[in-house]
């Protein structure tokens, strides 16, 4: 059994920190429980040190029981509820008085007596909590959770075979930034310009082409492809996914959404003008169509038209048939394009004049040349890189003002980087090169294995290009001419895909890539599991909400924010997620994780109780016990619903929703160890929810991106761990009072870039002297007396400013004179 430790391991190293600074505080009228907290915190210890050997164990290729993986689970549980409880404590005690003399003394009985209550109730759980944790400790013993040392010694000598030695960080390369993922279609070619033409000729009848295969062949690269090549022959286009459990509404909403004309939008636009909003208004006013609304809508949108569907992963023949039947029949020639897995869905398909293109494995040389495509291009020349920036700098737009020095610097350095270790780089390919069929080698001998263990890694792969490029990633973070990296990824693979592909194959592969990475980058990878499949995860929400939640701490000097850029980094290097945005200096704005790795992360977090899901393309299990983090998803309302009825909210730290609150009850935003509240995109904020905010005394993370709100509540100021809050494409043009108490504010983001309506400057954003970005603001003729006051920002990295007006009229009118002439 393979063991998802770095979770728990995490929580503990996380939480061994808030009990030692605890205990550092001198909180005098609790130190009753003084010895309680003492003993958890070397309780915990403990627990953390064996943790970190099961960890390595299991890294090494150890497997072991229910038992200890049982034991795993109640470590974690407990971990984390001590950390509740010391926020809980740290929040209802607050900073005890300090010093000498009368009115010190006075303080502090005041103190005594207004806290009596609470001291009471939290000394009892952590008593009681200092009893679980000792039980825990003792039940490792009582029901023979061995040390893994010794079983994977004992396991060593019964089988007589010396196993993997697993990766180090000592090994690692430093990861690539300019790394692009494969966006193209590997040996389908002649195929997507068959199927290409076959689809966009002209002629009157509607035709169905469908890709079936096995996930990871790269259905979806090819159906894209299509779209890209031949899209543009077609009067609308649409782009939609099914899931495992069909939702028609919110597939039909989907394509409607894509195929309105903006005109008609504008048309039906409220009253608080432009287009930015009058779109809002369209999108709301579908949540409440019904499925035949929104066929009657689409059939009105796309009947006398010309049209190009692309259904991503249909699971079954009566999804494909209640699309099929949604949709608008014509004599215009339109053309739909169907990816799935199952071969009976892609035979319905076929009925309604349409093709079936079955993806098969690459060829050995097709699998060899992805191979080391995806190997050397972790280490691109100068050139490539030169060419590569070109591209970006002149498809990306520019982003905000304020930002092009440190783009400038940013790419300064990257390019000296490059150019230091060129040299190296250069020598380093050559001999890859000259050693892929063994040429050059110090033996024949050593060659001729050499080559035989390519040849095995690759053959193992099955001719699946993600496990082909995931595997690829593995090996080209590690030194390419070191055998013995080698060695240990072939003693990790079986031949299970090169003789037939399946799941089981699959997972293996990504189990092997996810026991590579450290602890505290394997939660990171387990976060991605927050985002819906084909979301498009923008890189600073991704790594603020990791620091968010505690995962990224300092170390080697860099401070939490370059860790965090470090780890998204890494995952990109590693193939693990795949680019899909690039600023203007080449750096990865925006990626997307494959679905079979999504897949597979959502049921390991959904497994350790990491992140739960609901209402999502894939149906997880509901926990049995206390959810901790919870993402709401909208591909399936109804399942949502039914399970949030019967969840345990109340220990809830992350809530992610996404579109709309409808089926999340309004007691569970209640929660006061919520840290990380992400609501960007909800359309169905009220007041009264927006005044619960308030409560929400540990909130760290706080996003309100496109969400339908005018103002904050007056009372946000009480959210004083507040670090992120976002308002951006929000109608927010001025903050309350109470944010200058916000001191541990570090990004604050507004403005709208498209209708440029933007955050006032206020002397009360001065207040927030923690700040390192700043943007969206807009600085008037009114806002001058508090320009002074921006002085105190001395942390400030990052300013963008939307909007400069009025400042000087002579100024305005020479602008305007010189525009006339």
């Amino acid at each position: 059994m393979k063991l998802t430790v770095g979770a728990s391991e995490s929580a503990m190293s996380s939480l061994l920190g808030k009990i030692g600074s605890l205990l550092a505080k001198e909180y005098t009228l609790i130190s009753g429980v003084r010895s309680e907290i003492q003993y958890m915190n070397d309780e915990l210890a403990s627990m953390h040190a064996f943790l970190r050997k099961i960890g390595r164990a299991a890294s090494a290729g150890a497997t072991h029981d229910e038992q200890t993986k049982d034991w795993i689970e109640q470590v974690r549980d407990v971990a984390y509820d001590i950390e509740d409880c010391v926020a809980d404590l740290a929040h209802r005690l607050g900073r005890q008085p300090r010093g000498e003399g009368l009115l010190v003394g006075l303080r502090r009985a005041w103190y005594a007596m207004t806290t009596l209550w609470a001291r009471r109730d939290i000394a009892a759980k952590i008593v009681d909590l200092k009893n679980r944790a000792q039980d825990v400790g003792e039940r490792r013993t009582r029901y023979g959770v061995q040390d893994p040392s010794r079983q994977h010694n004992s396991g060593r000598r019964q089988s007589g075979r010396t196993p993997h030695r697993p990766y180090t960080a000592d090994h690692l390369q430093s990861p690539n930034p300019w790394l692009v993922g494969m966006t193209k279609p590997v040996g389908q070619e002649q195929a997507v310009a068959n199927h290409g033409e076959w689809l966009a000729e002209a002629r009157a009848d509607q035709r169905v082409l469908a890709i079936v295969g096995f996930g990871g062949l790269g259905k979806t690269t090819m159906a894209l492809e299509l779209q890209r090549r031949f899209g543009e022959k077609f009067q609308s286009r649409a782009t939609v996914q099914a899931s495992q459990k069909l939702n028609l509404e919110s597939l039909l909403r989907d394509i409607l959404k894509q195929v309105m004309p903006q005109q008609e939008a504008e048309r039906k636009g409220d009253a608080r003008g432009g287009g930015a909003a009058t779109a809002e208004s369209r999108t709301d006013g579908m949540q409440r169509w019904t499925v035949k609304q929104l066929k009657e809508k689409l059939k009105t949108q796309l009947e006398q038209k010309r049209y190009f569907l692309l259904v991503d992963d249909v699971w079954s023949v009566s999804s494909w048939i209640n699309i099929w039947e949604s949709l608008p029949k014509n004599q215009n020639g339109s053309s739909i394009v169907v990816t799935t897995r199952f071969k009976s869905v892609a035979n319905t398909c076929s009925h309604q004049q349409g093709r079936i293109h079955m993806l098969k494995p690459l060829s050995y040389e097709e699998s060899k040349k992805l191979f080391f495509e995806i190997i050397q291009d972790q280490d691109p020349g100068e050139t490539k890189n030169t060419t590569a920036k070109s591209k970006i700098n002149k498809d990306e737009p520019q982003d905000t003002l304020g930002d092009d020095s440190k783009r400038t610097n940013e790419s300064n350095d990257t390019q000296e980087d490059y150019r230091n270790t060129k040299k190296q780089s250069k020598n380093s390919r050559e001999e890859l090169s000259s050693n892929i069929n063994g040429e050059e080698s110090k033996s024949t001998e050593d060659s001729d294995e050499f080559v035989k263990l390519k040849e095995d890694i690759i053959r193992n792969c099955g001719g699946l290009p993600l496990a082909i490029v995931v595997v690829a990633g593995l090996l080209a973070r590690r030194d390419l001419n070191n055998v013995s990296h080698w060695k240990t990824v072939k003693e990790s693979l079986t031949s299970e895909l090169d003789k037939n592909l399946n799941p089981e194959g699959v997972t293996q592969i990504l189990n092997l890539c996810y026991n590579d990475l450290p602890a505290d980058q394997k939660n990171c990878l387990l976060y991605l599991s927050i985002f819906p499949k084909g979301c498009s995860i923008n890189r600073r929400r991704l790594t603020r909400r990791w620091i968010a939640e505690g995962f990224i701490v300092e170390k080697d000097g860099k401070t939490v924010e370059e860790v965090a850029e470090d780890t998204f980094n890494e995952l990109i290097s590693r193939n693990i997620a795949r680019p899909v945005d690039h600023s203007r200096n080449g750096n990865v704005k925006a990626c997307q994780v494959h679905d079979m790795i999504l897949e597979y992360i959502l049921f390991k977090s959904s497994e350790w109780n990491f992140i739960t899901v609901v209402g999502g393309h894939w149906l997880t299990p509901t926990p049995s016990n206390k959810v901790r983090r919870l993402s709401l998803h909208s591909s399936n309302p109804e399942d949502a619903r039914g399970k949030i009825e019967t969840m345990n909210l109340s220990h809830v730290r992350s809530l992610t929703v996404f579109e709309n609150l409808h089926q999340l009850p309004s007691y569970s935003l209640k929660s006061g160890i919520l840290q990380v509240l992400d609501l960007e995109g909800c359309k169905s904020l009220n007041t009264s929810q927006l005044d619960k905010l308030c409560k929400m005394f540990h909130l760290k993370y706080l996003s309100l991106r496109r969400a339908y709100i005018k103002k904050l509540p007056a009372e946000i100021g009480k959210l004083q761990y507040l670090e992120t809050l976002d308002i951006r494409e929000a109608d927010v043009v001025e903050l309350p009072l109470s944010v200058g108490r916000l001191q541990k504010m570090v990004h604050l983001l507004g403005g709208n870039k498209s209708t440029r309506r933007a955050l006032k400057f206020t002397e009360v954003i001065a207040k927030m002297t923690a700040l390192q970005t700043l943007s969206g603001i807009e600085i008037s003729k009114s806002s001058t007396p508090d320009l002074g006051s921006m002085h105190n920002l001395t942390k400030l990295k990052k300013l963008s400013i939307l909007n400069i007006e009025d400042l000087h009229d002579n100024n305005q009118k020479m602008d305007q004179g010189a525009g006339n002439s």
